[in-house]
């Protein structure tokens, strides 16, 4: 066997150290991949979360929007039976001789007509005119 010599551990020690670097650097390597592996992880399961409440909120916001235009087309509708309503209630107005006689005495003391006048163009008592004639001065 031969004997250690100086130059053959320098040797063996030039040949080792690398090697020995080698491995502390992999286990380096390895403990940072294992990091990096953890936080990608994490930012997958982030991500997935963040995609579950956007996937959430857009559900929602269809719902939002769908509701609103049923709303809307209720509201359409009812405008359109007010409007109707009002009409035919016009029109009743119209067909009922006291009531057209009432709007125009309305009408005669608005444009400033004496009691004596609203009475005899719409053939009604004094107490009334005198009403009619006192509500539209102001």
């Amino acid at each position: 066997m031969l004997a250690p010599t100086a130059d053959n551990l320098i040797l063996v020690a030039l040949i080792l150290l690398p090697l020995v670097v080698l491995v502390v650097i992999l286990l380096i390597l390895r403990r940072q991949q294992r990091v990096l592996a953890e936080r990608v992880e994490k930012a997958e399961k982030t991500a997935a979360t963040l995609a579950d409440e956007v996937r959430r909120i857009a559900h929602q916001q269809n719902e939002d929007q769908t509701r609103t235009v049923v709303v809307t087309k209720h509201l359409k509708a009812i405008e359109a039976q007010q409007t109707q309503l009002e009409n035919q209630m016009r029109e009743v107005k119209l067909q009922d001789p006291a009531m057209r006689l009432y709007q125009r005495a309305a009408e005669m003391a608005k444009s400033g007509a004496s009691i004596d006048e609203i009475m005899q163009a719409c053939d009604i008592p004094p107490a009334e005119a005198e009403l009619l004639v006192s509500m539209h001065k102001r």
